[in-house]
């Protein structure tokens, strides 16, 4: 019955690719060849998604995390492309379900009444909030960040699916970070390219002003964050891929990546990439003489920067201690990143159990700030970092919510990353590696551009559950990764 729907669907695609091809060649006939290979592309990438789910994921994911949707509505005038994407995800599972016989890999029920709290508290902050309307809209946001994820998840059926999904991810910041690199060497600032790398003349230290790459997004902070989580994925690629090519490529695009996080500008970005490799020698422990050359090759890299990038990263503490004492903080932005950091915390004693509401630190800012007097601006302000952020606004009751989804994935990743499978380890190590970039920059950062932490949140949470799942969906490669996954007494079973 299941070859015989095999045969037909093989003998539908091919019959679109006919049509999609002769519609093609006419297209190239007219002189259209940008919209030829539009079609072209669109076909195949479509029908690749409905052939396998996760390669859907992998697109959702990627364009997720490029804030691709956003891009192409405000430079192209093109409606929104992430709900298309989530349905067109949605259908290939079902497909898949129906070929295989094999249910959908749901995400861990725990996982999702973690998430379901966290939202519930963010609903119930619109009651008390000071602004109503803008607690309304960042709650909105999240669970259209969160069923994204969930989205992801459920095209992962094997672990072979997890890898391609953080393939796609990983590929996605390294194609950013090449745009702006590009960008950087050749001085190309007049071309956005697309709307993916555009960059802005910004404030680096003192009275220098120069160019910051902010990619696809509006601050060059969001997009640091981006290409940590892609240098981390490609680092741990490099360093623990048992495939030459795969650690080649993964090489690759750490070096990419990492150049990509410098011509951002971002201090918490460079402070994430040194997290990063402390994390992945933390697991690696190599031998000393391999130490000493990292060692050496990151000195000799730092040397290399430019000097307004290591004059901006060192103004960093200039001034310390934050608050007291008779030096007063050098750096404006460290200044104000202070003051938020101190606003947000008083806010969360004030309002210890419920916050003030979500999306409401900004409103509730000044009225704080003009108290504390360590911030001269007079507009509104966002807390610059997530932890903050989520206590001041939502209290004991939300911080609780996150840590248990924060538990929920740091399980997940233990039981992984003890797995006799050499596949599943690397998928932990990726996501451990990558959790840890990100953790470092929400220090910095507020969740205005939350998605990607929560896809990895949502990844990570179920790699661990893989090990339980199914025999994968197809054929031959998933046959591998189920294998891959067998425990010691069913290899010696299978061996016998």
């Amino acid at each position: 019955m299941n070859r015989n729907a095999d045969k037909r669907i093989r003998k539908r695609y091919l019959a679109g690719s006919i049509l999609i091809g002769t519609g093609t060649f006419a297209l190239l006939g007219l002189g259209e060849p940008f919209l030829a290979v539009a079609v072209l592309t669109t076909f195949a990438a479509v029908a690749s998604m409905l052939t396998r789910p996760a390669v859907a994921g992998a697109v959702l994911a990627a364009t997720s995390v490029a804030n691709a949707a956003s891009v192409l509505t405000e430079f192209y005038g093109i409606p929104s492309i992430t709900e298309p994407l989530m349905a067109l995800a949605v259908l290939s599972i079902a497909i898949s379900s129906i070929r295989s016989a094999i249910s959908v890999q749901l995400p861990q029920p725990a996982l999702v009444l973690a998430l379901g709290g966290y939202v519930a508290v963010q609903l119930a902050s619109i009651f008390w909030a000071d602004d109503p309307v803008a607690a309304t809209g960042v709650t909105v946001g999240t669970i259209r960040d969160i069923l994204i994820a969930l989205v992801v998840v459920a095209t992962i059926g094997s672990v072979g699916d997890l890898l391609v999904v953080i393939g796609g991810i990983a590929s996605a910041g390294v194609f950013l970070a090449a745009l702006s690199v590009h960008q950087a060497i050749t001085g190309s600032y007049s071309s956005p390219y697309g709307g993916f790398a555009v960059a802005t003349i910004e404030q680096i230290v003192g009275e220098v002003d120069d160019w910051r790459a902010s990619g696809p997004f509006d601050d060059p902070n969001f997009f640091a964050q981006v290409l940590v989580v892609a240098f981390s994925l490609s680092l741990v690629c490099a360093v623990f891929s048992q495939s030459r090519r795969a650690r080649m490529s993964g090489l690759a695009g750490a070096v990419v990546s990492g150049f990509g996080v410098v011509v951002t500008f971002s201090r918490g970005g460079t402070l994430a990439l040194l997290a990063v490799c402390v994390c992945v020698v933390a697991l690696r422990r190599p031998r000393p003489i391999w130490t000493m050359a990292a060692i050496a090759i990151v000195l000799v890299s730092a040397a290399a920067l430019p000097s307004d990038f290591t004059s901006r990263v060192t103004q960093s503490t200039a001034g310390l201690p934050l608050v007291g004492g008779d030096q007063p903080i050098a750096d404006s932005a460290v200044r104000g990143r202070a003051s938020e950091g101190i606003v947000g915390l008083q806010m969360f004693v004030d309002h210890p159990l419920v916050g003030v509401g979500a999306g409401n630190y900004a409103v509730n800012y000044q009225d704080y700030s003009r108290e504390l007097g360590l911030d001269p601006r007079r507009q509104d302000r966002k807390s610059h970092n997530v932890y903050v952020e989520i206590a001041s606004e939502t209290g004991l009751l939300g911080l609780s919510a996150f840590a248990a989804i924060t538990a929920i994935a740091v399980q997940s990743l233990r039981t992984a990353s003890r797995s006799l499978g050499e596949r599943t380890r690397l998928s932990a190590r990726s996501l451990i590696v990558g959790g840890a970039g990100l953790a470092v920059t929400s220090i910095f950062l507020h969740a205005d551009f939350a998605r990607t932490l929560w896809i990895m949140v949502a990844l990570s949470a179920t790699v661990g559950t893989l090990e339980r799942a199914p025999v994968a969906r197809f054929d031959l490669t998933d046959e591998v990764d189920g294998a891959d996954e067998l425990s010691s007494g069913e290899r010696a079973r299978v061996s016998t």
